[in-house]
């Protein structure tokens, strides 16, 4: 609803624009210019969707369960909501080598910039995970296996 009258706003802007230009009124034009600038911008953060998370517990099989759920949401619009079942924790203390930090580059098909056997595991999952919500489910789930060591 506020895209649509954002957009009304827009439509209406760019006619008293042409208008102020054509009858060379220099200061309503510059004022109309900077009330569409302002307007672009409200639509543009209109269309910003944001990456959120929760970790809780949940009841599955009769017992309650660690979760994390990932999603998109923009106002109370909600779009690629999961849920993830937490296994097991992964602390800090856990290095990673050359060739299983190589393999998951290979996967999500770029550069993790983070050195493996210094940097913590933390921090590179923390760089992965940048790419998470970008990736395929196909490449998560190889990324999940090849972290298990399957």
């Amino acid at each position: 609803m506020i895209n649509k009258f954002l957009e009304n706003e827009k439509i209406v802007l760019e006619e008293k624009i042409t208008e102020a230009r054509n009858n060379e009124k220099e200061n309503t034009y510059k004022n109309l210019i900077q009330a569409y600038e302002r307007v672009l911008e409200l639509i543009r953060k209109e269309n910003i969707w944001t990456d959120m998370y929760s970790h809780y517990q949940m009841k599955i099989d009769d017992d309650f369960q660690e979760v994390v759920s990932t999603w998109q949401q923009k106002d109370e619009d909600i779009r690629e909501h999961k849920i993830y079942k937490i296994e097991k924790e992964i602390t800090n203390d856990i290095s990673m080598d050359d060739k299983t930090l190589n393999s998951i580059e290979d996967i999500v098909g770029y550069k993790i910039f983070a050195e493996p056997n210094k940097d913590s595991f933390g921090y590179i999952l923390n760089d992965i995970c940048g790419a998470w919500n970008h990736i395929s489910d196909e490449q998560q789930i190889r990324i999940i296996k090849l972290l298990n060591g399957r």
